[in-house]
């Protein structure tokens, strides 16, 4: 049986093709980008409002040296404000999407995703983990034939 935080994480990272030998432990998920470079992602709070999960931080980790680079993606900047027409408190001016702690249970607040969204996102978090791919060595000479 998987967490919440795995379920969601999945319906981002399954779809992911730079990354390899992906692994979901806890709240977050971990893969592999080359020989030496490894990669997690995992909700966050990037705001001030507690138990808000608005964000998915990747980070880029050195397997010896350790971490190269960290970015974080906000959800409002990458889907906008939703709209909630079945929801009287927000069918005017929206909702940030989020996560949300509301007792013992995570879920979305207001807003559900769509496939749509988790696609957006996937091909986000592709375009970022493409910087840190090794090149084939075709590439490295400029893509000349040997």
């Amino acid at each position: 049986m998987y967490t919440t935080f795995e379920k969601e994480l999945r319906k981002i990272f399954d779809n992911v093709e730079t990354l390899s030998n992906v692994k979901y432990v806890g709240r977050a998920c971990y893969a592999s980008l080359g020989k030496d470079l490894k990669f997690k992602a995992e909700f966050v709070n990037a705001t001030i409002v507690s138990n808000h999960y608005d964000a998915v931080r990747l980070r880029v980790i050195n397997r010896t040296d350790g971490e190269v680079d960290v970015n974080t993606i906000r959800l409002k900047e990458l889907w906008g404000i939703k709209k909630v027409p079945d929801n009287p408190n927000f069918s005017q001016n929206g909702v940030s999407p989020h996560m949300w702690i509301d007792g013992n249970k995570l879920e979305w607040y207001a807003y559900q995703p769509t496939k749509e969204d988790f696609v957006k996102l996937s091909e986000s978090i592709a375009e970022y983990t493409e910087v840190f791919q090794e090149q084939s060595e075709e590439q490295a000479m400029g893509g000349m034939q040997m």
